[in-house]
C-alpha cells in the first residue's frame, strides 16, 4: 500500500512539474500573426515579419525591432534609407509603435538637405528648399538665381538686371525686357 502511494506521489509531482513547465513555456512564447501566417505562437527569440515592421518575441513580449524597406532591405530602429529622391529613418513613435520619419530631401546622389535648408541645380540657375508637408517633405522651387550668380530671388519678387527682368508664366525662366514687352 505504501508503494502504491509513492507511486502516486510521484505521479502527480511529475504532472504538477510538467504543467508548471508548459505554464513557464507559454509565458516566453508570443501569440501573432505575421511572416505571413494566421495567428500562431512564436518561440522566445523569433522573428516576427508584419508588413513594413520586424518584432522579435521576448519572453512572452513582441518587441519592435526595426523596419523594412520597399525593397525588403531590414533596418534596425534608427537605420536610414533614401527612396526617390528623401531620406527615411525607421523610429519607434511616441506611443511605442514602428513607422518612418522623413528626414532629408535628397535631390543629389550624396547631399542631403533638412527641412528649411536651400540649394542650387547644378547650373546655378535655379534655387530649391526642403520644406515640410505634414509629416512628409517636399522639395519647392524658391525662385531663380540672377544671371551674375550672386543673389537669389523668389517667385514673387521683381528683379531688374540690365535688359533681364524675372518673369515666369508656367515655368521659371530669366528673360529679356524686349521679350517681357512682347509677352
Amino acid at each position: 500500500m505504501a508503494s502504491l502511494f509513492r507511486y502516486l506521489f510521484w505521479i502527480i509531482i511529475l504532472h504538477l512539474t510538467a504543467a508548471a513547465k508548459a505554464e513557464s513555456l507559454s509565458r516566453e512564447r508570443c501569440w501573432s500573426s505575421g511572416n505571413g501566417q494566421p495567428a500562431r505562437w512564436f518561440n522566445h527569440g523569433e522573428q516576427i515579419s508584419r508588413g513594413k515592421y520586424w518584432y522579435t518575441c521576448n519572453y512572452g513580449v513582441l518587441q519592435p525591432k526595426g523596419c523594412f524597406t520597399p525593397s525588403n532591405e531590414q533596418l534596425h530602429i534608427g537605420d536610414k534609407f533614401v527612396e526617390n529622391g528623401y531620406e527615411m529613418k525607421c523610429v519607434l513613435d511616441r506611443n511605442g509603435y514602428l513607422q518612418f520619419e522623413f528626414t532629408a530631401c535628397v535631390p543629389k546622389s550624396n547631399k542631403r538637405y533638412k527641412i528649411g535648408e536651400t540649394w542650387e541645380d547644378e547650373q546655378h540657375m535655379y534655387w530649391f528648399e526642403c520644406k515640410a508637408d505634414g509629416p512628409y517633405l517636399r522639395v519647392e522651387i524658391g525662385g531663380c538665381v540672377t544671371h551674375d550668380k550672386l543673389r537669389r530671388i523668389k517667385l514673387d519678387e521683381i528683379y531688374e538686371f540690365g535688359e533681364y527682368v524675372k518673369n515666369y508664366v508656367e515655368m521659371i525662366r530669366l528673360i529679356s525686357s524686349e521679350e517681357d514687352k512682347r509677352a
